[in-house]
């Protein structure tokens, strides 16, 4: 597969600079660290992470003379300005939750080169890959018998169970199933950030081999959106050919292995068998975002004003006791920031998706940013830490194709057409 990766000054105005170490480092922190539950674990608010990319962006602009992006500055603006909005209709400062990782994010963002990505996907990529290992030894540990060292409080209240090679907030103490999450609060989380390093992978042209590792650790996290994703990244890079190469028969080899081994019958019980639904409000059995989604549209119908300005600041300060109380939950699903946001400053998810989804008009190979927006419909986190590093890294990259897929094209069309003789 070829590199589909953007070379568009007006998306990475700083695109051929040479790599800072200092900002491949803030790059690291923001894509694996930010978004997992060491944060909550060791007290951490979402204040530091903040500071932290504010500071590196004004010290990459003062002393390392970084280029501003204009398009980022407008869409900052955007944001903050329809943050303002909400915040003054509703007389609360809550809302700037919504935009605060959002611009730190795109600040960041906007100042790095080409080389300062490939770095920071090696390392990421080496490092997640430690993680899926530890991972994939903690299920199997657990299923042979081994219980979690500790058990701490999640930020979502739920229990997040300690082994001693990875976190989990799914485990069944009577079967011995475990649904490894790394450092991360849930596995879903832990599947998400392997998926989105799989697709900048694929679109900066890195080694499939390893991406295609990396993607097959991560079903030890018994995630339906994992084997999704995985579908659609196959579509993408697949190259038909007449005969399997080493790597495919070693592919083989493991799968064959695992089937013996008596782990087969886990992973078709508690992964494939999700896809089976025998609950007529399920499109699959492990679909738990059906529900919402009506929940939300309940919710809007009783009250047309949440679809301009959301439902209130009461349930932007905490969802979870909001969903406890009359109404149904809403929440993990594709219509959340509707109903907390309204259009008013739910419009930066919709717009995201909506670029996202547009990826395969340009061709196969995009079809991993399609994938990507289909993460995004599980997991509407487009504004939250962790989360909005990825979205609008991806939307970035993308978009910069994009520009260039234009560029080429209008060359090609302003071209004469060649004399004869």
């Amino acid at each position: 597969m070829s590199s589909p990766a953007a070379k568009s000054a007006s998306i990475f105005p700083n695109y051929d600079l040479p790599s800072q170490s200092g900002l491949v480092l803030l790059l690291v922190v923001n894509a694996l660290f930010f978004g997992s539950a060491l944060l909550h674990l060791f007290g951490i608010g979402g204040a530091l992470p903040l500071i932290l990319n504010l500071v590196g962006a004004l010290y990459l602009v003062l002393t390392k003379k970084r280029a501003l992006g204009y398009p980022h500055l407008v869409l900052i603006g955007l944001i903050l300005g329809s943050t303002l909005v909400q915040s003054v209709l509703w007389g609360s400062f809550s809302y700037l939750r919504y935009a605060a990782f959002p611009v730190s994010s795109i600040l960041l963002l906007m100042l790095v080169s080409r080389a300062d990505l490939d770095r920071m996907l090696n390392v990421v990529s080496v490092l997640m890959l430690v993680m899926l290992l530890l991972a994939a030894l903690g299920f199997v540990a657990a299923f042979v018998g081994v219980e979690p060292l500790t058990s701490l409080e999640n930020r979502d209240g739920r229990s997040l169970h300690i082994f001693f090679s990875t976190f989990s907030n799914s485990y069944n103490w009577n079967s011995n199933i475990l649904r490894p999450s790394g450092i991360y609060d849930e596995p879903g989380a832990f599947s998400f950030f392997v998926c989105s390093i799989a697709c900048l992978r694929a679109f900066l042209g890195k080694s499939e081999r390893f991406t295609w590792a990396l993607l097959g650790l991560g079903l030890v996290t018994l995630s339906v959106a994992h084997v999704i994703y995985m579908l659609v990244h196959f579509l993408a890079v697949v190259r038909f050919r007449p005969y399997l190469n080493g790597f495919w028969v070693l592919i083989a080899v493991v799968i064959f292995g695992i089937f013996l081994s008596g782990l087969g019958s886990v992973f078709y019980d508690r992964l494939f068998l999700r896809f089976e639904s025998t609950d007529d409000s399920k499109i699959v059995a492990g679909d738990n975002r059906s529900q919402r989604i009506l929940g939300a549209i309940d919710i809007v119908a009783s009250d047309r004003s949440v679809l301009l300005v959301g439902i209130g600041p009461d349930c932007v300060r905490n969802v979870r006791s909001c969903e406890h109380g009359d109404l149904p939950a809403f929440a993990a699903a594709p219509l959340e920031p509707l109903v907390l946001l309204g259009l008013t400053q739910g419009w930066l998810y919709y717009f995201v998706l909506a670029m996202l989804f547009m990826s395969p008009l340009f061709g196969r190979k995009y079809l991993v940013v399609f994938a990507f927006g289909l993460l995004l419909l599980q997991r509407p986190y487009v504004m939250h830490i962790g989360y909005s590093f990825y979205s609008f890294l991806v939307l970035f990259v993308f978009s910069g194709a994009v520009i260039d897929y234009f560029r080429r094209e209008f060359r090609l069309k302003s071209q004469p057409p060649l004399a004869l003789d």
